[in-house]
């Protein structure tokens, strides 16, 4: 189950934005195909995801978060043990957070 490459980029912009800081990004995983089994018996194939973020930081102890995992909702196979068991990657997740620290 390991890809001969891989490949993960993420790019975030910030700016001021009224009294906080906004924060946007996207991000792309790009992984090769690769055997399904030991033997060779089945290879599992290559896939890419994209993700988006976006943040707004209300004070340095306060910040808002919204990601989403998997945007165009692709079905990827990250795993196997046999052809009877494969586990598919995740479909599109939506995160939204609130993170404080004290």
């Amino acid at each position: 189950n390991v890809p001969e490459w891989n490949a993960n980029a993420l790019a975030i912009w910030e700016d001021s934005v009224g009294s906080g800081r906004l924060g946007l990004g996207s991000g792309v995983t790009c992984v090769g195909g690769r055997s399904g089994v030991a033997n060779d018996a089945f290879s599992l194939p290559a896939y890419t995801t994209l993700k988006l973020l976006a943040y707004y930081r209300f004070t340095p102890n306060v910040m808002a978060t919204l990601d989403v995992e998997n945007v165009l909702d692709r079905t990827y196979y990250e795993s196997s043990f046999s052809q009877m068991w494969v586990r598919p990657g995740d479909a599109r997740a939506i995160t939204v957070g609130l993170q404080v620290r004290f």
